[in-house]
């Protein structure tokens, strides 16, 4: 994960990744709002114990403190 913008307000992170480790993508929960669009291919979303199919170009944004997981 590259770090590409930081302020007091926003973080902006790009990550690339060509062969997914199941075992990189924790559940986890944090006080910030995430938005999520996967570039190419097809994902699938976690919410509060709930899959959701994320296909390419989808994007979804979490609210603070939801579990979630990629």
């Amino acid at each position: 994960m590259a770090i590409i913008y930081s302020d007091e307000n926003i973080l902006f992170t790009h990550t690339r990744t060509l062969t997914p480790n199941q075992k990189g993508f924790n559940l986890h929960m944090h006080d910030n709002f995430e938005i999520l669009c996967p570039i190419s291919g097809d994902a699938t979303f976690m919410a509060e114990g709930r899959e959701y199919a994320m296909p390419s170009g989808c994007v979804l944004l979490t609210r603070p403190t939801e579990s979630h997981r990629l």
